[in-house]
């Protein structure tokens, strides 16, 4: 629809995203476009990217690191204490 596509682009310039990432959040976009059923693990860790872009452009320097075995994905995200 008209609405998602200007939400994107929105997020896209207000975030800066790279082409990568604007391209995860456009499939999280869609995603939710589909009716609900099992939840979507690719627009879960899409929105938390998202996240943490806004965190660094408001100028909080988190750091998030992905490790993926069989049976988990763990995600651990750093944020220092700004003094």
């Amino acid at each position: 629809t008209d609405e998602l596509k200007f939400r994107a682009m929105d997020a896209i310039r207000q975030f800066s995203m790279t082409a990568q990432r604007a391209d995860s959040y456009i499939d999280s976009l869609l995603e939710t476009e589909k009716p609900a059923g099992k939840p979507n693990l690719g627009r879960f860790l899409a929105g938390l990217d998202q996240s943490l872009a806004g965190f660094r452009m408001s100028g909080i320097p988190a750091i998030s690191e992905r490790k993926e075995t069989d049976s988990q994905i763990v995600v651990t995200i750093t944020i220092p204490k700004l003094q």
